[in-house]
């Protein structure tokens, strides 16, 4: 359930954003598309475990109303997380930028605009099989929310993660997400979408990305449609082809696998760690 701040401001439990003070090697780790950053939460835990600064950012319009986010764009999103960015430069001397789906797609158009010492794109929706993605900038006029965005997935993922959060001896709030998508906020990440891809060769920072073969939001054709068109030198391309999760790659099934690949991959081109 929503909640109230003290001083007044709305806020939906999970919504805040986190921050773990390590060392010279700064990761910023950005949530979906009306989600909140609890989502890559307990990989930032990870991250801030092995010693590294870890930053998640809530990006404008999440975690409080729906209405908030439906009079935001996705320039708005990005003012976020390039705070966290710019934050994390003032204190680091490497910083690597992660993303779960729009967070992903996200921390690849960092990628191509600046110069992150690495980039690790989860589920980022280059392009999805939604017919109605195309004509969202036109229907949102019309048509301001879609009819439901808390599907079966979601559930799953909700009972899953009471379970874990009660182990680790968290509060149990289970998955907090908005009941529906804005048509501007699908139109937004449309575009976000298109002019990420258009300039991918822009890119050339060590890349890791994650997919699934199981997701039945971003398809698997993302992975080789990154990896190929990435400006990234071929020797510092990774990637990770998950079975058995769905879009939620950080929540779900296999999300060991993920934490222990980006740790890895961190590993690799850390260098500032002292």
């Amino acid at each position: 359930m929503a909640q109230w701040n003290a001083n007044g401001t709305y806020y939906l439990p999970g919504g805040e954003p986190f921050y773990f003070a390590g060392n010279r090697v700064g990761c910023l780790c950005l949530h979906g598309l009306n989600a909140v950053p609890q989502e890559v939460l307990w990989l930032g835990k990870r991250l801030a475990a092995q010693g590294y600064t870890v930053y998640g950012p809530r990006m404008a319009g999440h975690g409080t109303r729906i209405s908030d986010m439906r009079r935001t764009t996705w320039e708005d999103w990005y003012g976020s997380a390039l705070d966290g960015y710019r934050m994390l430069r003032q204190q680091c001397d490497q910083v690597f930028v992660m993303g779960l789906s729009m967070g992903g797609l996200m921390s690849l158009h960092m990628g191509v605009r600046h110069q992150p010492d690495g980039v690790i794109s989860m589920a980022g929706p280059l392009e999805l099989d939604n017919p109605m993605l195309p004509y969202a900038r036109y229907l949102k006029v019309v048509w301001h929310y879609t009819r439901k965005n808390l599907d079966e997935n979601h559930w799953r993922i909700d009972r899953r993660m009471r379970e874990i959060q009660e182990e680790q001896h968290e509060p149990v709030i289970g998955r907090a997400a908005y009941g529906h998508f804005p048509l501007s906020s699908l139109a937004g990440l449309y575009e976000l979408g298109q002019l990420t891809l258009k300039n991918l060769d822009k890119l050339t920072a060590p890349l890791l990305a994650i997919y699934s073969s199981g997701d039945r939001t971003v398809p698997i054709r993302n992975l080789d449609m990154l990896v190929s068109r990435a400006g990234t030198p071929r020797e510092d391309v990774h990637k990770l082809q998950l079975e058995k999760s769905d879009h939620l790659l950080t929540l779900d099934v296999e999300m060991e696998t993920v934490f222990e690949t980006v740790i890895g991959f961190l590993g690799h081109y850390a260098t500032a760690a002292e």
